[in-house]
C-alpha cells in the first residue's frame, strides 16, 4: 500500500526534484520496514521481554513481527530491534507510518475500498430515460423537495443493476 504512492506523487508533478527524491527516499524506507515486519519471525526469547514490558501476553512459539505489532501497546521498532541485529536506517516518521499501516491494516483497507467506490461515483450520471416510477426500491415519500439518503443509494443501485443487465 505504501509503495503505491510513489507513482501517484510523480504523476501529479507538483514536487521539485529535491522534494521528489525526499518522497522516494521516505517511501523506500517505509517499504523496507514493512518488508522486514512482514518477513521477520520473532522467537519467544526475543519477543517476550518486549511484550511483557508493554503488559501484553507472552508468546509460546515464534510469530511474525507484523502479527505481534497489531497488539495495542507493542512498538514495531522495539520488536524489530529485539529480533534483528541489522536494521535498515529509517526516519522516525517512517517507523511511525509503518506501525500505523500494520496495526490498522484492516481498517485502512476498508477506507481505501470506500474511497475507490466514491471515486467511481464521481462521474455517475442518471440516464435521462430512467423509469423512476418502476423502481420498486424507491419510496414515494422522500423529503420535499429532495430525496432521502437511502433513496439516493437505492437509485444508484437500481441504475447499476440495470446497466449490468444490459451488458
Amino acid at each position: 500500500a505504501l509503495k503505491r504512492l510513489g507513482p501517484l506523487v510523480a504523476e501529479l508533478g507538483m514536487l521539485t526534484g529535491s522534494e521528489q527524491r525526499t518522497v522516494e527516499r521516505r517511501l523506500n524506507e517505509e517499504h523496507q520496514l514493512l518488508s522486514f515486519a512482514e518477513q521477520t519471525t520473532a522467537s519467544p526469547g526475543a519477543a517476550n521481554p518486549v511484550l511483557e514490558r508493554t503488559g501484553e501476553a507472552p508468546i509460546r512459539s515464534a510469530d511474525r513481527v507484523s502479527r505481534l505489532v497489531r497488539r495495542p501497546s507493542v512498538s514495531l521498532r522495539e520488536l524489530l530491534t529485539a529480533t534483528l541485529s541489522d536494521l535498515p536506517e529509517a526516519s522516525d516518521d517512517a517507523w511511525t507510518s509503518v506501525e500505523i499501516e500494520v496495526k490498522y491494516e484492516g481498517y485502512l483497507e476498508r477506507e481505501r475500498q470506500a474511497a475507490r467506490k466514491l471515486k467511481d461515483l464521481v462521474d455517475f450520471q442518471l440516464p435521462e430515460d430512467l423509469p423512476y416510477l418502476e423502481l420498486a426500491s424507491l419510496s414515494t415519500e422522500g423529503r420535499i423537495p429532495g430525496i432521502s439518503p437511502s433513496d439516493l443509494q437505492n437509485l444508484v443501485l437500481e441504475v447499476v443493476r440495470s446497466r449490468q443487465q444490459v451488458a
